[in-house]
């Protein structure tokens, strides 16, 4: 699913994440598929707040470092939108061809969406005939603001890129999932068939992806999307524990979250760990509301906030869900390239997901 078209030519994913920018490169070949090109670089507290650039030259300079570190072979990429950046909305409609659909999404869109329809732009994905009327279909209607994609094209033309796809954080997520067959795979990708083991899948599974300052969370039931949610919450609420119990700058408490962790004292890794599970359960009960009849079985975490210790097995103690961890690797292999070191390349695995996700706009139709 993508707010923009023209993905087949080769595409990197840029994740401009509000600690860092993620880029990554992928290819296919008899093996399936490999990273071809990656970098990781961070960004200083400040220069991105709540999907907003504040520090336009500092964010510019760091994704001109990622591109040129890792060595990728296009100039066009593919950006991910969250939060208040962009509605996502499934909504039921008559059955219609998606012709059809096409030329009257704007009227549709109207009934559902606070904004001026001129200043967005608009895009849907018909998920199938609606499960409780087959007359009716249900769509994913996607809108975002015009001047924040404008905005975000202008960062990337800065930095010598091309934008050419947009896509939404929870699709990139759900792309990735799909690729390691943890979920149905709802279409082939494009060229490669996929070709999913015989296995058994949860019925109803919730990918949640922790950032540094957001929660992308993507429930699927049987492989098709049924809810998604964003929150304002992440692994800086981990970082600001540390420097409250341990007195430490916001600098300082990163480098010991991510270096010495098992210094960190248990008052601030309990006091994140009820917050984190507060806003997971307010996305379940969100979810549940509706759903009822089909409760979550299984999370998949992914993002910088599943690389911390023991994280799956203590919000499955305490969501009472099983909970593990979304690893791209090996399922996606990892090229001998002299650009990145493979084996901290397989550690920051959960971390690199979006930027896979996008980065897979290549293979899909």
């Amino acid at each position: 699913m993508s707010l923009l078209s023209g993905k087949r030519k080769g595409l990197i994913g840029v994740d401009i994440g509000s600690s860092s920018i993620k880029v990554a490169e992928l290819r296919h070949g008899h093996s399936g598929f490999h990273l071809h090109a990656a970098a990781v670089v961070p960004l200083p507290p400040g220069a991105i707040v709540e999907n907003t650039v504040e520090k336009t030259d500092v964010v510019v300079q760091a994704l001109r470092e990622a591109v040129q570190q890792a060595g990728v072979s296009t100039d066009r990429a593919a950006i991910a939108v969250a939060g208040n950046a962009v509605i996502v909305k499934t909504i039921l409609l008559p059955a219609m061809s998606e012709l059809e659909l096409e030329s009257q999404i704007a009227y549709e869109a109207d009934q559902y969406v606070p904004y001026d329809i001129d200043e967005l732009y608009l895009d849907f994905h018909v998920l199938g005939p609606a499960e409780q009327d087959p007359e009716q279909m249900e769509v994913v209607l996607v809108v975002c603001k015009r001047n924040i994609i404008e905005d975000y094209q202008l960062l990337l033309n800065e930095a010598g890129l091309t934008l050419a796809c947009v896509d939404c954080a929870v699709f990139a997520l759900q792309n990735i999932a799909e690729l390691l067959h943890e979920i149905p795979s709802a279409a082939p990708v494009h060229g490669f068939p996929l070709l999913q083991p015989k296995k058994t899948f949860p019925t109803t599974i919730a990918l949640m992806h922790i950032g540094a300052a957001m929660i992308h969370v993507n429930i699927l039931v049987e492989g098709r999307m049924t809810f998604v949610r964003d929150h304002f919450f992440g692994g800086n609420e981990l970082t600001e524990a540390i420097q409250r119990a341990h007195q430490l700058g916001f600098q300082d408490a990163e480098r010991m979250k991510i270096e010495d962790f098992s210094a960190v004292r248990q008052e601030a890794i309990d006091q994140y760990l009820s917050r984190l599970t507060s806003e997971l359960m307010y996305a379940l009960d969100f979810y549940s509301a509706n759903h009822s009849d089909r409760p979550v079985d299984k999370i998949f975490l992914s993002g910088g906030g599943a690389l911390m210790p023991g994280i799956a097995e203590a919000l499955e103690q305490r969501l009472e869900i099983a909970a593990e961890i979304l690893q791209p690797f090996p399922g996606i292999t990892i090229a001998h390239n002299k650009a990145f070191d493979p084996d901290m390349m397989q550690k920051l695995g959960p971390r690199m997901v979006l930027p896979l996700g996008l980065a897979m706009r290549t293979f899909l139709p």
